[in-house]
């Protein structure tokens, strides 16, 4: 026993020395307790392994088991440098040298309660986001150069804002306040869809809706020869051509991480420079490290990797501020990054167009220290709940879970905190773009600015939380800002659509608008406001005048589903199944609790007929299904995505799953 525990003692403070002196570790991230914690589970590991040998090959010596125990400590990450000649000279010595028995035990028993206090003592570190570095700022030549005196032109979108978040006034927002006091505004704009990737591929596309065929995070997505067959060209192309300068910084993934060799429509066309805030996944490389620098990792990795991935990550990975430190601060590294590039830009005579895309205030909530507690006051707790990122996490998947199952009417107690918090995001993001819009107006340089939100978010209203379920109104009115030379300021008359943004831009910077659609927010108070057309995955949602309709929308695949490997077949009219849900109207009821759609039916059946006309251009039918990996699956649903019953499961067939997940 004696010469086990002294192997032990070998072993673990090898695997310690290691870790300390940061042997193979190169991520941003030290990740210090995780190491000293998998390196005192090595010492032990080796330590008895070694210890047991040593033992029954008779060679019982102190000194030769302690020797033997450090080079298995060594192992792996310098074995040839220090574990090698340990192992050659304790396995050689013929005479051992003398060590003192009882500290050697002694050691070699407090060892086996290093883990635990490691475990217990050493704190987390929550703060070091491991970004990966960011591209280099894009200069492409263009074939022509923009008309003498043309603008700058900064998209800002803000991912799941609501559009009285910024009119609240409980809600400090000074810097898109002035914004908005100098521009061209309404009190809210339309999204096309509730979900990111649909409302995005609108904005940046510049087509509607049902030209593109998408209906959510998880639905098919048109191929860019499918949109190219209708003359389709993106915003940021049609500023590339016209000499602009072109780049955008991306906060949310679903943008940036479009699966290669897919052959959909992206988002960075067009786009010079195409930054996605892209982090390490700190534990992937942890786990990447013990295989290689402990003797413990190794034998897990050729025998099953999960054998000690998983319970580590269970124990030592499983605290939501870990999960959360991306999204703390994260509109911070958004700004930092976007000054990064447009200080480059501006540095040339071009002008250029530039999208910033911030994902505050999306869940988790997760306000910075000096926002907590302002607007979601500890006062406001619900009862049986904490105030911690674990305990919001909690409450919003309980309060979803009670309100879909008729537990409770609304949010209560639990919507109003987590509204709270979510406005404490909002007033965070305003001090962040505000950090943006300084730096553009202190460049002097003439800019035009659109800022707008992808879709919105719910609290309770409606039996919903979060968004991507509903077609309320709390889940597609966003802001809509437009600011610049020339641009008088005032209140907009008619509540725009996002895909008016794209078309305000480019009529602004004097640019060819041919086959994008939408209207000049600035010039189209004159003309007749069209019905406003919001869908996901199976319903639709019209707005005409004080009137919205809901309704299902389901589709017979046998008659329009492209297979796989085939072209699409052309698109047919009327392979739907449209039936009205109800109606209600806005200027009576503003609050959408009251359904009218018995006693208008003249109305429903005159909006019925609307969205039949708009579903005429409806792509969706001709559009593959679409299959996931598990890592695209994963993503969706750590940004609180679920799949819904009308889109097609996970295909598994092609997926081969890495090790260690």
């Amino acid at each position: 026993m004696k010469c086990i525990l002294a192997a032990v003692a070998g072993a673990s403070l090898a695997s310690i020395l290691l870790v300390l002196l940061g042997a193979g570790w190169d991520l941003t991230d030290p990740m210090l307790r995780e190491r000293l914690f998998l390196a005192s589970l090595n010492g032990l590991f080796a330590g008895w392994l070694v210890g047991i040998l040593v033992h029954f090959l008779g060679k019982k010596s102190l000194s030769r088991a302690l020797l033997i125990g450090a080079a298995s400590g060594f192992a792996f990450a310098s074995w040839f440098i220090g574990g090698f000649a340990l192992a050659v000279v304790g396995a050689a010595i013929m005479r051992p040298f003398q060590v003192r028995t009882k500290p050697v035990v002694v050691l070699g028993l407090a060892m086996h309660l290093l883990p635990a206090a490691i475990f217990l003592g050493v704190r987390p570190n929550w703060e070091i986001v491991p970004m990966l570095s960011a591209p280099e700022l894009s200069n492409a030549t263009a074939d022509q150069a923009p008309a003498a005196g043309s603008p700058d032109v900064v998209l800002i979108v803000c991912d799941t804002l609501r559009a009285d978040a910024i009119l609240d006034p409980e809600v400090p927002t000074p810097n898109l306040d002035a914004l908005r006091a100098r521009g061209a505004w309404a009190p809210f704009a339309a999204a096309p869809g509730n979900q990111t990737l649909p409302s995005h591929l609108v904005l940046l596309a510049g087509f509607d809706i049902e030209k593109i065929g998408m209906r959510g995070n998880y639905s098919r997505w048109p191929a860019e020869g499918l949109l190219k067959k209708q003359r389709n060209q993106p915003l940021a192309s049609r500023f590339l051509d016209a000499g602009y300068r072109t780049a955008a910084v991306l906060t949310n993934p679903l943008l940036y991480q479009v699966k290669e060799g897919s052959g959909y429509q992206t988002f960075e066309e067009g786009f010079e420079t195409w930054h996605g805030l892209t982090y390490e996944d700190s534990f992937v490389a942890f786990m990447d490290w013990g295989r290689s620098h402990t003797l413990v990792g190794f034998l897990s990795n050729v025998t099953n990797p999960r054998f000690l991935s998983y319970p580590l990550h269970k124990l030592l990975d499983s605290d939501a501020r870990r999960n959360y430190r991306v999204h703390y601060r994260e509109g911070e590294r958004t700004t930092d990054a976007s000054l990064h590039y447009l200080e480059g830009l501006q540095k040339d005579e071009r002008p250029f167009f530039f999208l910033a895309q911030y994902f505050d205030p999306h869940s988790p909530y997760v306000p910075p220290s000096e926002y907590a507690d302002t607007l979601a006051t500890e006062s406001m707790t619900p009862e049986g709940y904490g105030r911690s990122v674990t305990d919001a996490f909690n409450m919003r998947v309980h309060l979803r879970d009670d309100l879909r199952n008729d537990v409770v009417a609304d949010g209560g107690a639990r919507g109003a905190y987590l509204h709270g918090l979510y406005k404490e995001e909002v007033a965070y993001f305003d001090e962040q773009v505000g950090r943006l819009l300084d730096n553009i107006e202190q460049s002097g340089r003439p800019t035009v600015i659109l800022f707008t939100a992808d879709h919105a978010e719910g609290f309770g209203e409606h039996r919903n939380v979060e968004h991507g379920e509903t077609l309320f109104e709390e889940e597609y009115r966003i802001p809509f800002i437009v600011a610049g030379p020339n641009i008088a300021p005032q209140e907009l008359q008619q509540a725009p659509e996002l895909i008016d943004a794209g078309f305000t831009l480019l009529e602004l910077a004097g640019l060819d608008t041919e086959y994008f659609d939408g209207r000049n927010v600035l010039t189209s108070d004159d003309i007749a406001p069209r019905p406003r057309l919001t869908v996901m995955i199976d319903r639709v949602a019209l707005q005409d005048g004080p009137w919205v309709l809901h309704t299902t929308m389901r589709y017979d695949d046998t008659l329009t589903l492209a297979k796989e490997g085939q072209a699409p077949p052309e698109s047919e009219v009327g392979i739907y199944e449209l039936e009205a849900m109800r109606l209600f109207h806005m200027e009576d009821d503003p609050l959408q609790n009251k359904n009218v759609m018995q006693d208008n039916p003249d109305q429903v059946e005159k909006m019925l007929g609307i969205i039949r006309e708009r579903m005429k251009k409806d792509l969706y039918p001709v559009i593959p299904p679409r299959s996931f990996s598990p890592k695209e699956m994963g993503a969706l649903s750590e940004l609180g995505y679920a799949l819904s019953e009308e889109e097609q499961p996970v295909d598994m067939s092609d997926v081969t799953l890495a090790e260690g997940h």
